[in-house]
Order: C-alpha cells, then sequence, then structure tokens
C-alpha cells in the first residue's frame, strides 16, 4: 500500500481495508507542518471536482498546541475545515464544531469513515448548501443579489432573463439594464473564489473554475 500523505501520524483501524486518500482526493497546498508534533495542516480537492477544497487539519499534540492553531482562525475558514485530533484533545471537539467545523474525528479513526466523510463534504449537494449559507457572509451580498445567486445555484443549466427578473423584481417595471447592474456587480464579488456568471444560449449560467 502507498503511504497515506494525508494521514502521517494519525492512528488508522483499518488500515489494510481503507483506500488511500490520494485515490479520490489531491493536495492543493500545505499551509503548516510541525514534524515534532506529526501535525500539519493540508488544502485538499477532490479529483472528482467541487466548488470549494477543504482545509484538512491532523493536530497530534497538547493543548497549547491546538490553540495556537485553532485561535486565529475565522469563520470563513472553519466552514470549509475538516479536523482529526489526538483523544487527550477530545474536550475540543464541541468547541470545534461550534466554531462551524465541518466535522472532527479523533485517532485512533475508521479510515473508511473519514472517506466517507469527505465524500460527503465534496458532493454537489453539501457544497451547494456551503455556498448558500457563506456566500452572504464572504461576499457582503445584498438581498437582490443574493437572491440572484441562490436561484443560479439552484438551476445549474442556466435561467433566462425573464426568470432572473421575476425571481427579483416579480411584477415591478424597472429599466433593463438593472439586472445587468446587478449581475455584474455579484459576479466581481465572486470571482476571487473562481466563480463565474456567463450568458449562453440564451441562458446565464454560474459555475465555479477550479483554476481560479
Amino acid at each position: 500500500m502507498t503511504k497515506n500523505v494525508f494521514l502521517s501520524g494519525v492512528a488508522i483501524k483499518d488500515e489494510k481495508e481503507c483506500p488511500t486518500l490520494e485515490h479520490d482526493f489531491s493536495i492543493v497546498d500545505e499551509f503548516f507542518k510541525r514534524s515534532q508534533t506529526s501535525s500539519y495542516g493540508h488544502l485538499i480537492e477532490s479529483k472528482g471536482g467541487s466548488f470549494f477544497p477543504l482545509h484538512l487539519f491532523n493536530i497530534m499534540g497538547s493543548e497549547e498546541l491546538i490553540n495556537s492553531i485553532v485561535d486565529p482562525l475565522d469563520f470563513r475558514f472553519f466552514n470549509k475545515s475538516f479536523f482529526i485530533i489526538s483523544d487527550n484533545l477530545f474536550n475540543w471537539v464541541p468547541l470545534l464544531l461550534s466554531k462551524g467545523a465541518f466535522d472532527v474525528m479523533v485517532s485512533p479513526l475508521r479510515g473508511t469513515e473519514l472517506i466517507g466523510k469527505l465524500h460527503y463534504y465534496f458532493s454537489e449537494s453539501y457544497q451547494t448548501n456551503l455556498l448558500k449559507n457563506s456566500t452572504h457572509f464572504q461576499f457582503d451580498l445584498t438581498k437582490k443579489e443574493q437572491k440572484l445567486f441562490d436561484f443560479l445555484i439552484d438551476h445549474p443549466k442556466g435561467v433566462t432573463r425573464e426568470q432572473l427578473m421575476t425571481i427579483c423584481w416579480k411584477n415591478i417595471s424597472v429599466h433593463p439594464k438593472t439586472l445587468d447592474v446587478h449581475l455584474f456587480n455579484l459576479r466581481q464579488k465572486i470571482e476571487s473564489v473562481g466563480g463565474v456568471i456567463n450568458f449562453r444560449h440564451g441562458r446565464w449560467l454560474l459555475y465555479f473554475n477550479l483554476d481560479k
């Protein structure tokens, strides 16, 4: 079996039966590593494609170590974070979850359970909900921009101009360029995470470019 670089130093109960994470996930970046404690942080993404990568933490060490790592993090980091912690840090589980962590597992853990949870995180349904719940906070969207974003996300095959006008203004008559202004502002706010809004074959589409 190939050494699983994601889980270096983590005790796995079913290691022989567990496929390596490298089979389904890839490392985008390593944002910290402390070899003396076998702790690290990896930014990973699904090889099948996803909206957002995930911060995968492996923290094996003292209360001081986990506090130094967790304390500076804000909401936007937590809601895309998965923590694996040593059993002596078990009392941190409620705190990490209350801050918005996707999940927390205590080592030793079952590798098959971890892979199952990661597949759920990278599923289209979970990531769509994550986008809806976090977009207003992250990008300070107006009410109209949030309506447009939610409607576009819910219709991946695209929507017409008339549908967008209806969802935002119902039967109220507005200048035709009003929609264009709101779409332009929304496009500017989400492009930092690879968000793209395009007009193709008579329909507006929103998708995410992972190479961004």
